[in-house]
């Protein structure tokens, strides 16, 4: 999970993510109010790391040739396995270097 921050530019949020024990399979489950209320981050990156859990949940809906498995009516994501959240951020590191 620090990894992902640190890839989407994001490392000088690492120390709250650590703080509040969100782990890597937590990524996608968290929604802006959240981030916002209980992370304290600021809009632009918020807005961020939206897009890329977005850009990681359609990753993870190619890598299993399934729809992404909605949980809740916030539009939380979920990964199928710690496998393909690791080919996911794979895919995002170098997505990342060409923004």
């Amino acid at each position: 999970m620090l990894t992902f921050l640190e890839v989407v530019g994001l490392a000088h949020c690492k120390e709250v993510f650590y703080q509040n024990k969100i782990k890597g399979k937590d990524l996608l489950t968290l929604t802006e109010k959240e981030l916002k209320h209980d992370l304290k981050m600021r809009m632009g990156d918020r807005k961020r790391f939206l897009n890329y859990r977005l850009f990681l949940a359609s990753l993870e809906a190619e890598n299993t040739k399934e729809k992404v498995k909605r949980r809740s009516k916030n539009s939380s994501y979920q990964f199928r396995s710690a496998n393909s959240m690791r080919k996911a951020l794979k895919t995002v590191k170098n997505y990342a270097m060409y923004e």
